[in-house]
């Protein structure tokens, strides 16, 4: 055969696979396809892209492929870009202030390394179970069930869906008190879920721009102060396994360590938490 054929009918079966686009300003498309044959091997690298995107949106690169016959997951590089995930595990202390037969005061540092040094620092993971810190990184919650919610600084988010493999789900009763909140409350809220990314792995950000969640904006931002006070209210909290429902409320998001309020360091919880 002569070459010329060679060269036409290797261009014929390498033709670039299309998948979920990155970001426009990425434009790095579909990522790379190669297609082997006995007589020669193309590569191609799709760049599409292009201006126009969303810039309170991204795409993904394609992500990988799935596993056990899973569906793969496609936005990698949308969630990344929305979480800033770090390859380390966070050392912000979690500690129960009190416990009256389960209704925990508990303080977590998920100051980050302050607004500044959030990008380099990790998500704090809870077991809401047992009040206690999951000590994994941000990589590795991906695929991990053992944590229910994760904090980082005012971010919120549940293990479910694009956030995690688990079953978690949140709601949040305005304006209800602590003590009255009961499991039939609990079963009878509409629970959301981390399903951020729609079919071109775009997502939802605020004002800020950053990605909401499950969690919505819990608190009021004082402009004068420049300081957020959590609003009144009671989140019902679905845990990983789908099965354990638990209410939370926010207390104080500038707590001291001995679970004093008021203080210095934003990122720094007092959270009031019992299981249903």
């Amino acid at each position: 055969m002569r070459l010329s054929t060679i060269i036409t009918l290797s261009l014929a079966i390498s033709l670039p696979l299309v998948g979920c686009g990155d970001d426009d300003n990425e434009g790095t498309g579909g990522g790379t396809t190669t297609t082997t044959t006995t007589t020669t091997t193309t590569t191609t690298t799709s760049s599409g892209g292009g201006q126009g995107g969303s810039t309170t949106s991204t795409t993904s690169a394609g992500g990988s492929g799935g596993t056990g016959g899973m569906a793969p997951f496609l936005c990698e590089t949308a969630r990344e870009q929305a979480l800033g995930p770090v390859a380390m595990t966070s050392t912000g202390a979690v500690t129960i202030l009190s416990d009256n037969a389960g209704d925990r005061e508990v303080y977590v540092d998920a100051s980050a390394g302050g607004f500044q040094g959030a990008s380099m620092n990790p998500w704090v993971y809870l077991d809401l179970a047992s009040a206690t810190r999951i000590d994994i990184d941000d990589p590795t919650s991906f695929a991990d069930t053992t944590w229910d919610i994760a904090i980082k600084r005012v971010g919120w988010r549940s293990n479910s869906v694009h956030s995690g493999p688990g079953s978690a789900g949140v709601a949040w009763l305005d304006g209800a008190t602590f003590e009255n909140v009961t499991l039939q409350d609990a079963q009878n809220a509409t629970l959301g879920q981390e399903d951020w990314f729609d079919d071109m792995c775009e997502y939802e950000t605020d004002m800020t721009g950053a990605l909401v969640t499950s969690f919505g904006t819990w608190y009021d931002y004082n402009g004068q102060t420049m300081q957020v006070a959590p609003k009144p209210g009671v989140f019902i909290i679905l845990g990983a396994d789908g099965t354990s429902y638990f209410k939370l409320q926010l207390l104080d998001y500038y707590a001291n360590p001995d679970g004093s309020t008021g203080g210095q360091t934003s990122g720094r919880y007092l959270l009031r938490l019992q299981a249903l």
